[in-house]
């Protein structure tokens, strides 16, 4: 019920108008029929994983005729409803199942969530991937080794979102100079191996 109250609550406000400064500059990339020169065209950070996922979706749509733009919003609001899935799932390893909902209910509440759910902004996508990697890191950490891949996928997408994990990288490498097994681990998951 909470989840078809989610997904009411979004596409009853989907705007595929260009409301931010970076909306013009995804939708001229997916219409670029260039898939290459889709993905580098742009200012940085190029915001990758977002032209990636949503560049076929936008051709697919665009060649049968039809707006692309409503399919690509209906694409995130999908996996901003996922993102609050893994989002209330990591929050259940740590507190009662109830306070766990209650967390969900909130982020699905919060203005900004809900503004880059409708509109045309990768932060969706970016959300998704990062709570997705914490929802299979989580799932392998207790045990359960075939999710043992799975997070370094979804934190790889995340990097191709956002390209501030060079930042996340130094720290980590500057916390662990003395540690080649932590340096191993942080380049497993950059690669996404």
């Amino acid at each position: 019920m909470g989840a078809l109250l989610f997904l009411i609550s979004r596409l009853w406000f989907l705007n595929w108008d260009e409301v931010f400064f970076d909306s013009g500059e995804y939708i001229s990339r997916w219409a670029n029929p260039n898939y290459f020169s889709a993905i580098i065209s742009g200012h940085p950070p190029l915001h990758l994983g977002y032209i990636l996922y949503n560049w076929p979706v936008f051709r697919l749509f665009e060649r049968q005729g039809l707006n692309p733009l409503p399919a690509i919003l209906l694409v995130q609001v999908t996996l901003a409803l996922l993102c609050v899935f893994f989002f209330g799932k990591v929050v259940s390893r740590l507190v009662e199942d109830k306070t766990a909902n209650r967390a969900m209910i909130l982020v699905s509440l919060l203005p900004i969530f809900w503004i880059v759910n409708v509109t045309v902004m990768m932060e969706t996508g970016y959300l998704f991937f990062f709570f997705g990697s914490l929802f299979f890191l989580s799932k392998y950490t207790s045990g359960d080794e075939k999710y043992r891949y799975v997070p370094s996928m979804h934190h790889s997408w995340r990097i191709l979102l956002r390209q501030l994990w060079i930042r996340d990288f130094t720290g980590f490498m500057l916390q662990n100079l003395e540690s080649m097994h932590g340096f191993l681990l942080m380049l497993k998951l950059l690669v996404g191996i």
